[in-house]
């Protein structure tokens, strides 16, 4: 009997080794399957195993920072320059910019697990960059090409766009140049609310505490504020202006305007002696004050 256990016990072991994987050895070799696809060019196969391994709770720890990274190296064959002509075919049934955004989010997962200086992580950023790249380049494209087209194919080339620049700057938050091109974008497409939006994320964003935001962002800003016709927006608009520009002709006469619109005659002459005072060639001014001064009269 105890000969026969021993036997029994041999056997299994010998399964557990050459013929029947555990889990968590199924789950290796779904990298490792991942890997030898991707290497033959067979990505529809990589995708699937390396989907297959991120998505199972049976994966090692130690073995998932490979996993998400490999997962972002493929999706990112389908878009990279150099192989997208290769392998632009397995994204066919993918939503426009699903490999980006997929590559993004799996490069961002294996930093999270492996931390900065792992063997994945430290390539990481790097790897985001590239994105960055494509991401922002995409939406330049889209933005062209909404300008040659009409109606709705115009607004979806426009959506197409915003969204390729809200992806840009996902991949690197400290950015400004993605957020600003994707307001101008939603300016295009006459998404007021949209582009507002992204223009005060833009003066929010850290570089611009310790210097002035483009002049052109207040200006867009204003702009939109007297599309909406909303004058108490254009007045909060032109102090942050002001504040930032305090000698922009363009800004103080349209503090001045404000002033007289609302009926603020005193107000008005203190806002007019600093814009002649920016501005002393400028001889509607005179003129202007000559008015106000008889108003008081």
């Amino acid at each position: 009997m105890k000969k026969s256990f021993l036997t029994l016990a041999a056997t299994v072991a010998l399964l557990g080794t050459a013929g029947v994987a555990t889990p968590v050895l199924a789950q290796s070799s779904a990298i490792t399957n991942a890997l030898l696809s991707q290497k033959a060019g067979q990505l529809d196969k990589a995708l699937e195993s390396i989907n297959q391994a991120v998505a199972s709770d049976k994966t090692k720890d130690k073995d998932k920072p490979k996993a998400w990274f490999t997962r972002g190296e493929i999706y990112y064959q389908l878009v990279d320059p150099s192989t997208q002509a290769l392998f632009g075919k397995y994204a066919k049934g993918m939503q426009p910019g699903e490999p980006l955004q997929k590559a993004a989010e799996s490069y961002k997962k294996a930093l999270e697990l492996d931390g900065p200086t792992g063997e994945y992580g430290k390539q990481v950023p790097g790897r985001l960059q590239n994105l960055y790249g494509l991401a922002f380049n995409a939406g330049v494209q889209n933005y062209n090409a909404a300008s040659k087209l009409e109606g709705a194919e115009k607004a979806a080339e426009y959506d197409k766009a915003i969204a390729s620049y809200k992806l840009a700057s996902e991949m690197n938050p400290q950015d400004t140049t993605a957020v600003l091109y994707g307001a101008y974008a939603q300016s295009a497409k006459q998404d007021f609310a949209g582009a507002k939006v992204s223009y005060n994320k833009l003066l929010a964003m850290d570089v611009y505490k310790t210097k002035p935001a483009p002049v052109g962002v207040y200006t867009q800003l204003l702009q939109i504020a007297r599309q909406e016709k909303n004058d108490a927006e254009a007045q909060k608009v032109v102090q942050q202006a002001l504040a930032a520009y305090p000698n922009n002709k363009t800004f103080l006469i349209e503090d001045l305007n404000l002033s007289m619109s609302g009926g603020n005659s005193a107000g008005a002459l203190d806002k007019i002696n600093k814009t002649i005072a920016a501005d002393p060639g400028n001889a509607n001014l005179y003129a202007v004050r000559a008015g106000i001064y008889d108003a008081q009269k």
